[in-house]
C-alpha cells in the first residue's frame, strides 16, 4: 500500500527547497541596501545554486545511492536550515555567500534523494506516476510561495526575518521526513559502478537532455517576460512581477496534469511530444507583434502550462530507466546537473540580449552606426565561446565528456533560438532603421554559432 504521508512529507521538503531557490530575488533591494552589495556580488548570491548543481549534481546522486537516500535527504534539509540561519546573521558579502553556498549544498543533497524516496514510498506504477507528478511541481509551487510571501515577511521583519522563516520551515520539514518517511535500500552497488552504469544508460541521457532543453526555454521566457511587460507595454514593476509569478505558478498544474495523464496510461513519449508541440506553437504566438498584448500573455501562460508536463515525464521516467532502485539517485543527479546547465544557458541568453540592447542605446547617444558596434558584440561572443571551448577541453575526462559537451552545445542552440526572437523584439521597439541592421547582424552571429 502506498505511503501517502511519506509522499506528502517529501513534497513538503520540496516546497521548502523551491522557496530557497527564489527567496533571494525579492530580498535583493534590502540585501544591497544593508550589506552594500554590488551588482556582481548580488548576481553571485543569486546564482550560487546554479553553480552547485552544475558541479556536484551527479556526485550528490552517487552519495545518496551509496550511503542512503533518507540520510542524505535529512542532511540536506538540516543544511538548508543551518545555511538560512547563518545567512540571517550575515554581516557582509563573504558571510552571505558562504551561507548561500551551504544552502546550495543542502538543496542538491535533498532534491537528488527525493525521487528515490518517492519511488520507495509507492506501491503501484499508477501511484508512482501520481507521486512523481506531484514532486515535479515542487519548484514552481515552492518558488511562487516564496515570491508571494516574501514582500509580507520582509515588510514585517526584514530580509533577515525571511531567511529565519525559511530556516525554521526547513527544520520542520526535516522533522516530518524523519518521522514519516521510511529508509530505502542502498549501498549494494559501488560508487564507480553507479557512475558508469548510469552514464551508459541511454534513458538517463535522454531524460537529462530533455530536461536541459525544457529548463533553458522555460527560464529564458521567465527572465524575458518582465522586460517585455515593462518596456514594451509600460506595465508597472509590481504588476509585471505578479504576472511573472503567475507564469511560474501555472507551471505547477501542468506538472500535476502530466502525472495524472501518465497514471492513466498515456505514454510518456507521446505526452512529451504533444506538450512540446503545443509549447512551440505558443512560443510562435507570444512573439508575434500582430497579436494583442492580452493574447500574447495568454499564450505565455499556455506555454508554461503545456511545457509543465515535461518535468512530470522526466521524474516519472527515472525509476523506469534506472537499472535498479539504487541507481535512481545517480540518474536524478545527472538530470539535476543538466537542469542547472539549462538555467546557466538561460542567463547567457539574457546577458547577450542585454549587451545588444546596450549597444543599440549607445549607438543612438553617440551617433554611431549600429554596424560599427557589431564587431564589438561579435568579439564578446567569440571570447566567451572560445573560453568555454577551452574549459571543456581541459576537463580531460573519458569519452563520456564528449556526451556532456554535446548536451551543453545542444542546450545552447535551443536557448539561442529563443534569443533570436528576443533580439528582434528588443530592437524593433526602438523603431530605428539602423538598429534593424544591428539585429540582423546579431541574428546572423547566433545562427552561425548554432550551426
Amino acid at each position: 500500500m502506498t505511503n501517502w504521508p511519506a509522499v506528502w512529507a517529501i513534497f513538503a521538503g520540496g516546497l521548502v527547497a523551491g522557496a530557497y531557490m527564489t527567496k533571494v530575488a525579492p530580498a535583493l533591494p534590502g540585501l544591497r541596501g544593508e550589506l552594500g552589495l554590488t551588482l556582481v556580488e548580488s548576481g553571485l548570491i543569486a546564482t550560487t545554486f546554479n553553480l552547485m548543481g552544475m558541479l556536484v549534481g551527479m556526485l550528490a546522486g552517487v552519495l545518496c545511492d551509496r550511503f542512503g537516500h533518507k540520510r542524505l535527504a535529512l542532511a540536506g534539509l538540516l543544511i538548508l536550515s543551518l545555511g538560512g540561519a547563518l545567512g540571517a546573521a550575515a554581516w557582509g558579502f563573504t558571510s552571505l555567500l558562504l551561507a548561500r553556498f551551504l544552502e546550495g549544498v543542502g538543496f542538491i543533497a535533498f532534491v537528488v534523494s527525493a525521487v528515490a524516496l518517492m519511488n520507495a514510498a509507492v506501491a503501484t506504477p499508477r501511484d508512482r506516476a501520481k507521486a512523481l507528478g506531484l514532486w515535479s511541481s515542487y519548484m514552481p509551487s515552492g518558488g511562487t510561495i516564496a515570491l508571494l510571501a516574501a514582500p509580507w515577511v520582509i515588510n514585517a521583519w526584514g530580509w533577515r526575518g525571511l531567511w529565519l522563516v525559511f530556516a525554521l520551515l526547513a527544520l520542520v520539514a526535516a522533522i516530518a521526513l524523519a518521522r514519516l518517511v521510511p529508509a530505502s535500500h542502498y549501498g549494494q552497488v559501488s560508487s564507480m559502478r553507479l557512475v558508469a552504469e548510469s552514464l551508459r544508460n541511454a534513458g538517463n541521457i535522454a531524460m537529462a537532455l530533455l530536461f536541459a532543453f525544457y529548463v533553458a526555454q522555460w527560464t529564458s521566457i521567465m527572465v524575458w517576460l518582465p522586460t517585455f511587460l515593462v518596456d514594451e507595454h509600460r506595465m508597472s514593476a509590481t504588476a509585471a512581477a505578479l504576472a511573472t509569478a503567475l507564469y511560474v505558478l501555472i507551471n505547477a498544474p501542468g506538472n500535476l496534469t502530466g502525472g495524472w495523464l501518465i497514471a492513466r496510461g498515456v505514454p510518456r513519449g507521446a505526452l512529451v511530444v504533444g506538450g512540446a508541440a503545443i509549447a512551440a506553437l505558443c512560443e510562435i504566438g507570444m512573439l508575434a507583434d500582430a497579436l494583442p498584448p492580452a493574447a500574447r500573455y495568454a499564450l505565455v501562460l499556455a506555454f508554461s502550462f503545456s511545457a509543465g508536463v515535461i518535468p512530470a515525464c522526466v521524474f516519472s521516467g527515472l525509476p523506469v530507466h534506472a537499472r535498479t532502485p539504487q541507481h535512481i539517485g545517480t540518474g536524478n543527479g545527472i538530470v539535476m546537473q543538466a537542469s542547472q546547465i539549462g538555467q546557466f544557458l538561460a542567463q547567457i541568453d539574457r546577458a547577450i540580449a542585454h549587451r545588444v540592447h546596450e549597444a543599440s542605446q549607445q549607438s543612438r547617444v553617440l551617433g554611431q552606426q549600429p554596424s560599427q558596434l557589431c564587431p564589438q558584440i561579435a568579439a564578446h561572443l567569440h571570447h566567451f565561446f572560445e573560453s568555454f571551448e577551452v574549459f571543456l577541453v581541459e576537463i580531460k575526462l573519458h569519452d563520456l565528456a564528449i556526451v556532456a559537451a554535446g548536451v551543453v552545445v545542444l542546450s545552447l542552440q535551443q536557448a539561442l533560438r529563443v534569443l533570436n526572437e528576443h533580439l528582434v523584439h528588443l530592437l524593433d521597439a526602438f523603431n530605428h532603421r539602423g538598429e534593424l541592421e544591428l539585429a540582423a547582424r546579431a541574428l546572423e552571429l547566433t545562427a552561425q554559432f548554432g550551426h
